[in-house]
Formats: C-alpha cells, sequence, structure tokens
C-alpha cells in the first residue's frame, strides 16, 4: 500500500514537471511570435489613427545648386554696342553668336582685358597724344581665346577704342607685325556728337542648365538727344515704351526699371566652360525668348 502511494506521486511530479516544461515554451514561443509581428500590428494601427501627410519632392543638390555672385562677375559679356555713338548694336539680331562680331569689335573687347600692367613704353608717342604705350600681341591673342573662345576666327589689325569707351587709351591702336606688337597712336578726333544711343540692362536671373549658366535681362534701348530721351522696347528703336527729360544717361536704368515688366523683352545668355582655356565660362549665344 505504501508503495502504491511513493509510485502516484512520484507520477504526479512527473507530470506536474512536463507541464510546466510544456506551459514554458508555449509563453516562449508567444513571446516570439508577438515579437515578430508587433511592429506590423503597431504600423496597422498607427496607420488607422494618424491623418495622412501628402509625400513632397525633395530637389537633388543639383537642383539647388546655386550659381555665386563671384562667379556671376567673372562672366565675359562681349561688347554689344561698339560706341554710344552707334546706332548698331548686336541685339538687332534675333540670335547673336561672337562669330556674328566684326573683326574690329572682336580686338576691341578682348584689348578691354588687357591688364594695363601689361603695356610698356613704346619709345615713342603717336600721332595724336604724348602717351608712349604698347603692348604684345600675346596678351590680345590670349584675351581673345579666354574670353570669346579659342576657335573664333579673327584677324590681327588697326583697332579703334571708342571716345565714349571705359579704357584709358581711346583713339587708335596700330598693328605693327614686324615686333607683334600694338602701338597707341591716341584719339584724333575728341568731338561727341549731340545723339547717343544705349543699350539698357535690367538683370532677372541666373542658373544653371547641366553643366551651362544660363543668364536672363530684360533689355531695353534709349535714343537721347541733349536732355531729352525716348525708351524703346526693341533695338530698331521703332516700339516707344517711355519718353522724358534727364540730367543725366545714369538716370536711364532707374526709369528702366521703373516701367512695366510686360513692356520688355526677354533675352537669354547662354554660357559654356568648354569654349574657353581654363575652363572658364564664355558665351555660346545670345537670343531672344518669350517668357521665362
Amino acid at each position: 500500500m505504501e508503495n502504491n502511494n511513493i509510485n502516484n506521486s512520484s507520477n504526479n511530479n512527473s507530470s506536474n514537471k512536463k507541464n510546466k516544461n510544456t506551459l514554458m515554451w508555449v509563453l516562449l514561443g508567444l513571446v516570439i511570435v508577438l515579437a515578430f509581428f508587433m511592429p506590423k500590428i503597431y504600423g496597422f494601427f498607427n496607420k488607422m489613427t494618424l491623418p495622412k501627410v501628402e509625400k513632397t519632392e525633395t530637389k537633388t543638390e543639383e537642383e539647388n545648386k546655386t550659381i555665386d555672385d563671384e562667379l556671376l562677375e567673372s562672366l565675359h559679356y562681349p561688347v554689344m554696342r561698339n560706341s554710344i555713338y552707334n546706332k548698331d548694336t548686336y541685339y538687332s539680331k534675333d540670335k547673336f553668336k561672337v562669330s556674328d562680331m566684326s573683326n574690329s569689335d572682336i580686338l576691341y573687347t578682348a584689348f578691354l582685358d588687357i591688364y594695363e600692367g601689361n603695356m610698356t613704353s613704346s619709345g615713342f608717342t603717336g600721332s595724336c597724344t604724348n602717351v608712349s604705350k604698347q603692348f604684345s600681341t600675346d596678351y590680345l591673342e590670349l584675351r581673345v581665346k579666354n574670353i570669346l573662345g579659342r576657335n573664333i576666327k579673327y584677324n590681327l589689325e588697326n583697332f579703334n577704342v571708342p571716345i565714349d569707351s571705359s579704357s584709358n587709351y581711346k583713339g587708335s591702336w596700330t598693328y605693327d607685325s614686324s615686333n607683334s606688337r600694338y602701338v597707341y597712336q591716341g584719339l584724333c578726333n575728341n568731338v561727341t556728337p549731340n545723339t547717343s544711343y544705349h543699350n539698357i540692362e535690367q538683370f532677372i536671373k541666373a542658373e544653371y542648365d547641366k553643366d551651362d549658366i544660363i543668364v536672363y535681362y530684360y533689355v531695353g534701348f534709349a535714343k537721347v538727344e541733349g536732355s531729352n530721351y525716348i525708351i524703346y522696347s526693341d533695338a530698331q528703336m521703332t516700339k516707344e515704351i517711355n519718353s522724358g527729360t534727364i540730367n543725366n544717361v545714369d538716370e536711364l536704368q532707374d526709369i528702366f526699371k521703373s516701367l512695366s515688366n510686360s513692356d520688355k523683352k526677354i533675352y537669354k545668355y547662354t554660357f559654356k566652360d568648354t569654349l574657353c582655356t581654363y575652363n572658364d565660362y564664355c558665351l555660346y549665344q545670345g537670343e531672344y525668348i518669350d517668357k521665362l
């Protein structure tokens, strides 16, 4: 009788132990299952409770890239009007490339970028000046290639710096082919006409188009006789948009800015870094566009 009780007690303990082990494995399985499915369950209920947020596209670094002021100031624009006393302007063309420039204007544009320290005494004074100046043709040719492009076609010849130029050496420069230099002759005619013609440019914006730089301007054109002015929307000066009197031609810029932009034409300059030496940007073309 006593042995039977001992056997029964032993069987009960063994059964209880098995039950406990089974319960532990079941609980462990539940924990593992919950751990696996909890993120999905949380995500499901989270979607149901949170308001829907519209997806917004973020711009890439390339799209956000801006052109700094230093780079903008380094861009070289060709002389679009040789002189304010000359009615002709390259803005009269719907599209313009440096290959459209006259040989004289190519040389003059390059000359304006020659460092004055590269000019030396020629040993004599020119026919219309008491100033003795010369410079090597190498400087002019380097500036042509780095401002207007290394593939541009031109000839070395005499050229003229107009009386209204920003240069300190207005007048004529003669080409001395035997010594590969230019010699300053001076300004022989310093009489200024009463009528002047002006390109007016109002900066709009600049942006990248892949590797190119695009610069937009509003452009207008003015004719000034004495103190009277007329501003036109076209280079041919047929469509008047404003007129009046001024004390100084510098006032034209502010007057033009105050006019409605709908009366102005938009001009687009495209600069490429594959045209010039030293990876500088050179003008590829200029053109009128209908809208931004």
